[in-house]
C-alpha cells in the first residue's frame, strides 16, 4: 500500500467525452436496479483484521468514509504467489454488471505487441511489473463515482477502539457535518481507481 494514495488526478488528461462520463455518475450508471447498496459483509472471525485494514487504508487515503453508498461489494483476501502475503480484492462485479460498457482504450498493449518489438543482439530490454506498482492507487477517483464503491460497513466504535482513530478525525472524513456517534455505521469507499 502506498504511503499516500490518489495523488494523481487523471481527469485533465482524459478526452472531454470520457471526462464527462466519469465525472457524472448518472452516465455510467443510467438505470441501476435497487439493492446494490446491500452486499455481503465480513465474517466475525475476520472483523478485527478488516477494521485494521480499513484504518490503514484511511490513513493512506486509499479509502474514505460515507454514511451511505449507492452500491458496493465485499472484500476478500487472495494469497500472493510464492509469499505468505495476502492481497485485498474488492468484489465490484455487481457494480460492473449495471455499469455501461467502457470505451476500449486506445493503443492498448497486448501480448501480440511483443512480436513488433526489436532489440539488437547486444541490447537489453527490461520490462517489469513493478514499473506500475500500485498504479491504480495513484489515480484519484472522481467524487461522483466514490459512492458506487462501497465496502462492508464498520462502526465508529470499531474505528476508535480497534483502529485508534479519534471522533474528530472520523468527523472530517464523513460526507456531512453530523457529529459521529459510537453506534453509527459507516461505509469505506474507494478514493482511487
Amino acid at each position: 500500500m502506498l504511503e499516500q494514495s490518489g495523488l494523481v488526478d487523471p481527469l485533465p488528461f482524459l478526452p472531454p467525452d470520457v471526462r464527462r462520463v466519469v465525472s457524472d455518475a448518472s452516465l455510467p450508471f443510467p438505470d441501476p436496479p435497487g439493492g446494490l447498496a446491500e452486499y455481503q459483509g465480513i465474517k466475525d472471525a475476520d472483523r478485527l483484521e478488516y477494521v485494521r485494514l480499513v484504518v490503514k487504508q484511511i490513513k493512506s487515503e486509499k479509502v474514505g468514509l460515507r454514511r451511505c453508498v449507492r452500491a458496493g461489494g465485499t472484500v476478500f483476501g487472495v494469497g500472493k504467489k510464492g509469499t505468505n502475503k495476502v492481497r485485498e480484492v474488492w468484489d465490484g462485479s455487481r457494480v460492473s454488471d449495471v455499469c455501461v460498457a467502457p470505451p476500449p482504450p486506445p493503443l492498448l498493449a497486448t501480448p501480440s505487441s511483443f512480436s513488433r518489438l526489436e532489440v539488437g543482439k547486444r541490447e537489453h530490454m527490461l520490462l517489469s511489473k513493478n514499473d506500475c506498482r500500485c498504479f491504480f492507487e495513484q489515480l484519484a477517483l472522481p467524487a461522483g463515482i466514490q459512492s458506487w464503491t462501497g465496502r462492508p460497513p464498520v462502526t465508529i466504535a470499531e474505528l476508535v477502539d480497534i483502529g485508534g482513530l479519534t471522533f474528530e478525525e472520523i468527523g472530517k472524513l464523513l460526507d456531512n457535518s453530523a457529529r459521529p456517534r459510537r453506534t453509527d455505521v459507516v461505509y469505506p469507499v474507494s478514493l482511487v481507481w
